[in-house]
């Protein structure tokens, strides 16, 4: 292919049909949409994934009263086995279960082998066109869809770039299940995606579950969205995971507690133990740092010696510039020339009657090349 014979193609703005978005459950699951469902290990994920494949097929209430429309769902799972764990539990949450269809085998030449989502998109695309009125697509893990390194940004978008445009064109939702990352308790609950951040940028929607500090050691959990793109992020639900019996066989189900208001990292830190004084401390920090950063940026040093000067912690510095996702960037040079200057995200640095006499010096101020320390 000669890529200096492509030619783009431009569509105005006054041919384009506007249309609302189709929301499966209003707020939290769109059609042609792609969704992530992040956690540690053992909060129920995939129970939480499966708890909505149930609704979905079977027509039944959202955990905050919504009935689903009815439709079909399909399952792919390169951990869980269908026969003795996931149908057990769909039949524990009242799913149809002549709607729910597991990825199954490849014919390849009249070979069979396993399905590989790094390679049999495409081939799950024209099998998932024919059913008649398809809700929902769950992978679980999302990771198994990359092809090369799932650290990388390019990567991991041109590797979910088919899933995203499957979504589209059939006009269901995916969600894909993946991990937190280790040691990350206390952090911006969409900065502990596992992996490249692209995990967390692509998505339109992410939701995220964490098991809730209790002196009793009971069972609760939390679910929260802790991105919206196209709505209200923040809130959630209580939920727990209850055991009980199919057919003999022993198997799990979602039952849902009350919901939840306020922002994810104030919900989260609560749940996981934070004292309340250190949630307010972060909350303090990010009202001073706005308040330094309102008018242009400030040397990295000096904003962490004020921070400091005024009794905050090095680690509350640290989440409070998580949380406002304050930029670092180099200017005056590259490599170890320059200095590292901060500001509040990339949008301050527009604003001409602040910041055009700093522009011509940055050397860094790219989507891919945006340098964003460990402050």
């Amino acid at each position: 292919m000669n890529i200096h014979n492509a030619e783009v193609s431009l569509t105005q703005a006054s041919n384009i049909e506007i249309k609302a978005i189709n929301w499966i459950w209003n707020g939290w699951l769109a059609s042609g949409k792609f969704h992530v469902l992040g956690g540690m290990a053992g909060t129920g994920k995939s129970t939480i994934a499966i708890s909505i494949c149930a609704t979905v097929s079977s027509g039944r209430l959202f955990p905050d009263g919504q009935r689903a429309e009815q439709g079909d769902v399909v399952i792919w799972t390169g951990e869980d086995d269908p026969q003795d764990t996931l149908v057990p539990r769909l039949k524990a949450m009242g799913a149809d279960l002549n709607r729910v269809h597991f990825v199954g085998t490849v014919n390849n030449g009249g070979a069979l082998r396993p399905f590989d989502p790094k390679k049999d998109m495409q081939s799950l695309q024209e099998r998932i066109a024919k059913l008649r009125d398809i809700k929902l697509l769950v992978i679980d893990p999302i990771v198994s869809t990359i092809k090369k390194d799932a650290n990388s940004n390019p990567d991991v978008r041109n590797d979910l770039a088919p899933t995203v445009q499957m979504a589209a064109e059939l006009d269901f939702a995916v969600m894909g299940i993946t991990h937190f990352s280790k040691n990350t308790l206390g952090n911006d609950p969409l900065e502990r995606i596992t992996g490249s951040l692209a995990f967390g940028a692509i998505p339109r929607v992410v939701w995220a579950v964490t098991k809730v500090k209790t002196e009793d050691e009971s069972d609760k959990r939390i679910i929260v969205r802790i991105k919206n793109n196209i709505g209200k992020d923040g809130g959630g639900f209580r939920y727990s995971l209850e055991q009980t019996a199919v057919n003999g066989i022993d198997t799990s189900a979602v039952v849902w507690g009350e919901s939840l208001s306020g922002s994810p990292e104030k919900i989260f830190r609560e749940a996981e133990g934070m004292p309340p004084e250190i949630i307010s401390k972060v909350e303090d920090c990010c009202e001073f740092i706005a308040n330094l950063l309102e008018d242009k940026p400030m040397k990295s040093t000096e904003l962490e010696h004020r921070c400091k000067t005024a009794g905050f912690s090095f680690a509350t510095q640290r989440s409070a510039r998580k949380k406002m996702k304050v930029r670092s960037f180099r200017v005056g040079g590259i490599g170890s020339a320059g200095e590292w200057l901060v500001s509040l995200p990339k949008m301050l640095l527009t604003d001409p009657s602040k910041n055009m006499s700093i522009l011509g010096h940055v050397s860094q101020l790219s989507d891919e090349n945006w340098v964003e320390t460990e402050f």
